[in-house]
């Protein structure tokens, strides 16, 4: 019978710390008033969506060497 650990483990916080850590990493980003703003709509339905979506668009941002905005400007 294969259980899953307690919410309250320690091997359940270490994704915690790599979200506040990408979070942090990437705040830069909601210098962005429109970024902030689209961000802060996301955050009112789900904190953490708003989260992983932040540090999706600052992971791809940083791999293809642009900004947000650049990317809007090319799409």
């Amino acid at each position: 019978m294969c259980r899953n650990p307690p919410l309250n483990s320690a091997s359940s916080h270490k994704g915690m710390e790599g979200a506040v850590e990408g979070r942090i990493r990437y705040s830069g980003l909601l210098a962005d008033s429109e970024l902030r703003r689209w961000y802060d709509n996301v955050r009112r339905g789900s904190p953490i969506t708003a989260d992983v979506y932040l540090r999706r668009l600052g992971s791809t941002c940083h791999r293809m060497g642009t900004s947000p905005r650049e990317m809007l400007r090319q799409a």
